[in-house]
């Protein structure tokens, strides 16, 4: 399976990117902002041409498939093997899109960019190589983005160290049946930033980990 990114692209499959982008482009804008996305069909087409031209997306490991596919909400049936590719190529654009730069990062922690660098390398704060660049996944932060999530260190620490960023997402962003506030099952980051206790993400960690 490639993990490169998520969303829907031009559903007529016999065109190229441009037919699509000609007939359908302002189409798909007007639906990706409505989404509040940052990223515009033209640029999710390109993600896709690059994708087809250099096979640029990562095999996620055989170890992650089966957390990848409780999480990523795409379905492996064979019908879906077309839409899958394309969503895994927007999920990856829409995550490089939203995460922060270890300077934007800076600036909203208050820290300099050597210690930001510093805490990504001793797992005190989650990132991933893109485009050249160091990219901070947004669901670390708490929902105003000038604190890490409680609990954060201790629960990269647990997660294995080579999990594939897709994979890493899917855990914090997730809703999980174990993790409810208010009969309702939230995610591990929403779970965190209202006071939940970090045990039960811990526990799921180490589950993880067991299984990786």
């Amino acid at each position: 399976m490639k993990v490169s990114a998520r969303r829907r692209p031009s559903q007529a499959r016999t065109h190229s990117p441009e037919d699509a982008a000609q007939s359908g482009g302002a189409s798909l804008d007007v639906r990706l902002a409505a989404l509040h996305l940052t990223f515009t069909a033209e640029d999710l087409i390109e993600a896709l041409e690059d994708m087809q031209r250099n096979d640029s997306g990562a095999d996620l490991p055989a170890r992650d498939e089966a957390f990848w596919r409780a999480h990523s909400g795409i379905a492996p049936m064979p019908h879906a093997v077309a839409r899958g590719s394309a969503n895994n190529a927007a999920a990856q654009l829409l995550m490089d899109s939203s995460s922060l730069t270890a300077a934007e990062v800076a600036k909203k922690l208050h820290l300099s960019v050597s210690t930001v660098r510093r805490y990504g390398a001793q797992r005190k704060l989650y990132f991933y190589t893109a485009w050249g660049q160091l990219a901070f996944p947004i669901w670390q932060f708490t929902e105003t983005g000038t604190r890490t999530l409680p609990g954060l260190e201790r629960i990269l620490s647990t997660l294995p160290a080579d999990l594939h960023p897709q994979s890493v997402a899917g855990f914090f962003a997730t809703p999980q049946q174990d993790l409810t506030i208010n009969g309702e099952a939230v995610t591990a980051a929403v779970w965190l930033e209202e006071g939940g206790s970090e045990e039960p993400v811990l526990a799921m960690a180490r589950a993880l980990a067991a299984e990786h």
